[in-house]
C-alpha cells in the first residue's frame, strides 16, 4: 500500500539472461525495457504478481510455453501492482516470495511469469547483507511449518533432482494448482 505499483530485484542479482536465444547477458537498458514491458503486459491483464524466471538453464527452457500465467515466483526479481489484499506476512521472515506468490494464487488465480528471461544471483545463501544476518536453519525450519500450516499441500520440501539440488535442509518448493 505504501509503494503502490513496483519492481523489486535483490542486491545479488548479477545479469539478467535472454534464456530461449543467445544466453548472454542482457545490459541496464535492455533489462529496463523488458522489466518495462512485462510491467505493461501485466496490468493489460489484470494481474498483480509478476516477473522473470529464475531458472537460467536454456535446456529447460519450453518454447511453447514463454509465458506462464500462474505458477511461484522466485524473490529475486518480481513485480506487484498494488492491492488492497495483498500484503507481507509479518510471523515469516526469509520465505516472503512463496508467501506472496501463494497468497495470490490463492486471491487472484493468476500471475504473470515471462520465461524468456533469467536472473542470475551470486552467492545467495553466503552474501552479506539482505536477509543474511537473519536467514539460519532454525528460521528455516520455523518458516517452513507456518507456511506448512497455512498452505498444506502447496508447500514442501524441495528433493534433490539430477537438475537442481536442495540448498539447505528446509529448501521448499511450491505447487499452484491453479
Amino acid at each position: 500500500d505504501h509503494f503502490g505499483d513496483l519492481w523489486m530485484m535483490d542486491d545479488d542479482v548479477i545479469a539478467v539472461k535472454k534464456v530461449y536465444d543467445d544466453f548472454y547477458d542482457l545490459s541496464p537498458e535492455q533489462v529496463t525495457r523488458i522489466l518495462q514491458n512485462i510491467y505493461q503486459v501485466a496490468c493489460d491483464l489484470d494481474v498483480y504478481l509478476f516477473g522473470i524466471t529464475k531458472n537460467p538453464r536454456p535446456v529447460q527452457f519450453v518454447a511453447h510455453r514463454p509465458i506462464l500465467l500462474s505458477g511461484c515466483i522466485s524473490g529475486g526479481c518480481y513485480g506487484l501492482r498494488k492491492s488492497p489484499n495483498l500484503y507481507y506476512s509479518k510471523t515469516l521472515t526469509v520465505m516472503e516470495d512463496y508467501w506472496i506468490s501463494l497468497l495470490n494464487a490463492y486471491l487472484n488465480r493468476m500471475a504473470l511469469i515471462d520465461t524468456r528471461f533469467a536472473f542470475i544471483q551470486k552467492d545467495t545463501f553466503r552474501n552479506k547483507g539482505g536477509l543474511a544476518e537473519f536467514r539460519n536453519q532454525g528460521v528455516e525450519e520455523r518458516d517452513y511449518h507456518e507456511m506448512k500450516r497455512l498452505f498444506g499441500d502447496s508447500i514442501e520440501l524441495k528433493r534433490d533432482r539430477e537438475s537442481s539440488k536442495a540448498k539447505t535442509r528446509y529448501s521448499r518448493t511450491a505447487h499452484i494448482k491453479i
